[in-house]
């Protein structure tokens, strides 16, 4: 019956919910003693559960919501502890009918401080399609300020703000969802984790930015026993750029159906550069996991953004291709490398040259020339890219037909219709 669970960094304990009781259980986030419990005054109200999801601000402010399975009928409601002392009293930061949702509560984000704090949250239904915006004047009382519409219920198991209020990721415990980015005003999908790094049925998601890198954790589904584990990406390239970093040891081996018990958090250790995973998985158990050192490991180059003009040449005609490649050293001149081939032929080697930023985050461009281009010709082609650490990194295979060949009617046919 644990729902959510939460880091607070200020004081170094982890917050766990249960849903049955309800109730707020304080550890000790080194050690997992369990240290107390918060005052649930005031704490009541929830067609799902009284108490479901829980985050904490970097300043120390507890925040927890309830599940509703009518976003038009039940009131959603959030409250707000100042601190996770046991004497502290909670007060209701928001309660009332949402703008729209069907059910409200399964994912749940807190971004910002005082009267910069932001709350996103989203439910695991079908007709939840859309993350409620909470934005509050004086830092304690909250509205529902907006509604960003997404598709389907991408958030139904996690969100997490890139910046507060603005774009965010999001996550689904169902077949082909991957980990997702949406915009935080358009609400558009902008990019996704591809399914070859981590696959669907990711359950709660966590993000952070340290030591110049971005970082995304999710907590791996539980719907098969034994599989229940924690994933850390390095997502510095973008969400298409992902790489996994490593996953931790499988949690428990209780099977569970839903998504609603589960929950990671992240923890960036500057002294011996190294992160600290916590997970949280419902009839599994609670652990905090460690890395080795994160800045010892080179990231190979990404090479993204690959287009070319014209997008289909005529026969004959020179076909420029561009490329946008980071990395997180830097990659010398002459290593970004376009290969292309006719028919299935040897590659051909093109060096690319740097058209606009630097050997960090730079654009380069290079051109498959018209003789290769010859009317009816397959032409594929890819890059590559290698950093100063020797480390290369090449890029999906594009592929296209070169020239444009008119068909020709040869004239009538009669069908047969056996």
């Amino acid at each position: 019956n644990t729902r959510g669970a939460a880091l607070n960094r200020s004081t170094a304990h982890y917050l766990v919910t249960r849903k049955d009781i309800p109730q707020i259980y304080v550890f000790n986030a080194a050690t997992g003693a369990l240290l107390d419990s918060l005052n649930m005054t005031s704490v009541s109200g929830g067609g799902g559960s009284v108490l479901q999801d829980i985050e904490v601000t970097s300043d120390g402010v507890v925040y927890a919501s309830n599940l509703i399975l009518n976003g038009l009928t039940e009131n959603f409601k959030i409250y707000r502890w100042a601190n996770d002392n046991s004497a502290t009293v909670p007060t209701v930061a928001f309660s009332g009918l949402v703008k729209e949702s069907a059910r409200l509560g399964d994912a749940f984000d807190v971004a910002g401080t005082g009267t910069g704090t932001v709350i996103y949250a989203g439910g695991n239904n079908s007709g939840t399609d859309s993350v409620q915006v909470f934005t509050t004047s004086d830092g304690t009382t909250f509205t529902n300020s907006g509604t960003i519409k997404i598709t389907g219920n991408d958030a139904g198991a996690g969100i997490a703000q890139i910046t507060s209020g603005g774009d965010f990721l999001t996550s689904r415990l169902a077949a082909n969802n991957p980990i997702r980015m949406y915009s935080g005003t358009g609400g558009g999908r902008l990019s996704f984790v591809p399914a070859a790094v981590t696959p669907s049925l990711q359950a709660d998601i966590a993000y952070l930015e340290a030591a110049g890198r971005k970082w995304v954790a999710s907590a791996e589904s539980a719907a098969t026993a034994g599989k229940a584990k924690g994933i850390l990406l390095n997502t510095t390239y973008g969400l298409a750029g992902a790489v996994k970093v490593g996953s931790t040891p499988a949690l428990g081996a209780t099977a569970n159906s839903t998504s609603n018990g589960a929950d990671v958090e992240l923890q960036y250790n500057a002294s011996d550069s190294t992160m600290t995973i916590y997970i949280m998985i419902d009839n599994n158990g609670i652990a905090a996991y460690k890395t080795g050192n994160l800045l010892t490991t080179n990231l190979a180059p990404f090479a993204g953004n690959i287009i070319r003009n014209p997008y289909i040449p005529l026969g004959g005609q020179n076909d420029t291709v561009w490329a946008d490649v980071q990395d997180d050293q830097f990659v010398p001149g002459g290593n970004v490398k376009l290969n292309y081939s006719v028919d299935g032929g040897a590659n051909t080697i093109v060096a690319m040259a740097l058209t606009s930023g630097d050997s960090i985050i730079g654009t380069y461009r290079a051109v498959i020339p018209g003789s290769a281009s010859t009317d009816g010709k397959r032409i594929a082609y890819f890059v590559t890219a290698t950093d100063n650490q020797a480390a290369t990194s090449t890029s999906p295979t594009i592929g296209y037909f070169a020239g444009i060949t008119k068909m020709t009617l040869v004239g009538p046919r009669a069908i047969d219709t056996n």
